[in-house]
């Protein structure tokens, strides 16, 4: 629950994201269990329709942090993103790779490998 206390609110995303299992996508689906047929029909996987919606909410909770200048908790749901989709077939998961590292330092905000950061 979030309570607008920047600490408590702050502890409760590190809680969820390091709790197992907490993505959507380790529970069952229907439409799987049915292997995607209904009344002789082919179904859509409802995942697919999900994944896009999850990506939209975890990239505005990282917007939100970084411009309340919480680059503490913008990294760290940064590298936590792939708890979200946890459980979810790879070929469906939102692909992020980083070709150097620069790309990677680019991506979490940091000036160089040697910078400090928000844990020292």
């Amino acid at each position: 629950m979030v309570t607008g206390d920047r600490d408590q609110d702050a502890q409760t995303v590190t809680n969820i994201i390091w709790s197992p299992k907490v993505s959507v996508f380790s529970a069952s689906f229907t439409c799987c269990e049915r292997g995607h047929r209904s009344n002789g029909k082919t179904l859509r996987c409802d995942k697919d329709s999900i994944v896009p919606i999850i990506e939209a909410m975890f990239h505005a909770a990282c917007e939100r942090a970084r411009n309340s200048d919480d680059i503490g908790l913008f990294r760290k749901l940064l590298a936590h993103e792939w708890t979200l989709f946890d459980g979810l077939e790879d070929f469906r998961q939102p692909s992020r790779r980083f070709e150097s590292v620069q790309d990677f330092l680019e991506h979490f905000e940091l000036k160089s490998v040697d910078s400090s950061t928000e844990n020292g």
